[in-house]
């Protein structure tokens, strides 16, 4: 490698006056010094600062650093760099107790990340003095502002209390909106003053976004309830692969359930006992059993008494057979006795709704379901 001779020139910029030069010559691997200072050249004066650079390495050190990487600092707290400054409000890098700083000038101004350079930049993402972050979009309107698709690695949504909880995805009226319409929403309150004010809900919403169509509430400390237009299952068709079986529930007045099974008359009586499981949660009293034989002898089945202690049955006019047969008992869940079949509207309605306006809707949607139903 060739010896070369570098000279630097370090200049001294004194007000009111000219500037003046000296110059400053390093060879081989000699370091060179360059001194920014704001009075004349001599000793090392307040206000001043030593560049340090080996131009064989290609390290510059700031503030008398010793370099050990191609731009070092001082180990001090506080504004690194700033690349533009007006009125004392900057743009620049900063440093502070296990923190690095990116900073612009207000909270009007935005930090922005893409590729490209500054008069031919292609933004990927942005993140506003207020705090907005933006990926896809250089106005973002939300804390995370996603124009384009997200994927999450974990399925678990973490908080650390219990107010965070309540403002995120599935916390107090967290939403997720599609075309600047509400889509769905998390758990809300029901309308202020109402009397299901108390109540919290998760689910869909209508087109106007102020009334839940399907979803859950937590009715109390205990209690939370299901609720949809229809509730199905679906299954894949075995028979035909590309499509799906969906069969929808049964629905009925009351919170009610059931268990069956077969039995065995034996001369012509017998006894079913219901599972534990079925008479810990059956209200006493409310009880319907269904009979059905098996032997086309029967004479036909009736059940003389029934109880959650067990049902006696016997056959018909006094029969002696002895056959097999089906049976089904279903009951109210005694802590639903006093099920609630009619309920308020406005029971659904999100926090903030607008009655007036979600009633007009509620109405409007109503005639419309009415016309599809009346056509033949």
């Amino acid at each position: 490698m060739h010896n070369h001779l570098v000279r630097l020139v370090a200049f001294s910029f004194v007000a009111g006056l000219s500037a003046t030069h000296v110059p400053a010559q390093v060879g081989g691997t000699l370091p060179a010094f360059i001194r920014l200072q704001t009075n004349s050249p001599g000793t090392m004066q307040n206000g001043s600062a030593n560049i340090n650079g080996n131009l064989i390495t290609g390290r510059v050190g700031v503030g008398g650093v010793t370099p050990i990487f191609p731009l070092a600092f001082p180990n001090v707290l506080g504004d690194k760099a700033v690349f533009w400054s007006h009125n004392q409000l900057l743009y620049g890098i900063g440093v502070q107790a296990n923190l690095l700083q990116i900073y612009a000038d207000t909270p009007s101004s935005s930090i922005a990340f893409g590729t490209g350079s500054s008069t031919t930049f292609a933004e990927a993402m942005r993140i506003t003095g207020g705090g907005n972050v933006g990926i896809g979009t250089t106005n973002p309107g939300k804390t995370l502002d996603v124009n384009g698709e997200a994927r999450f690695a974990s399925s678990t949504l973490t908080y650390g209390t219990e107010a965070a909880a309540r403002a995120g995805m599935f916390g107090l009226d967290a939403k997720i909106e599609v075309d600047g319409r509400t889509s769905f929403r998390g758990l809300f309150l029901g309308p202020t003053g109402d009397v299901n004010a108390s109540l919290q809900f998760m689910g869909t919403l209508n087109d106007v976004g102020n009334f839940a169509t399907g979803g859950f509430s937590r009715e109390s400390n205990s209690v939370s309830r299901m609720f949809a237009t229809v509730k199905n299952f679906v299954e894949v068709n075995p028979d035909d692969l590309s499509t799906d079986i969906t069969y929808a529930s049964i629905e009925g007045p009351e919170a009610a359930m059931y268990t069956r099974g077969t039995g065995r008359l034996a001369n012509g009586r017998a006894t079913i006992q219901l599972p534990s499981h079925f008479r810990a949660l059956a209200q006493e009293g409310t009880l319907t059993v269904v009979l059905t034989p098996g032997s086309f002898s029967s004479k036909g089945l009736a059940y003389q008494d029934k109880g959650l202690g067990g049902i006696t049955v016997g056959e018909l006019g006094d029969g002696k057979g002895n056959y097999r047969f089906d049976w089904e008992v279903k009951a109210v869940r005694k802590r639903f006795r006093d099920y609630q079949v009619l309920r308020p509207w406005t029971e659904r309605l999100t926090t903030d709704a607008n009655r007036a306006v979600a009633w007009t809707d509620r109405v409007t949607s109503f005639q419309k379901d009415q016309q599809i139903q009346s056509r033949p």
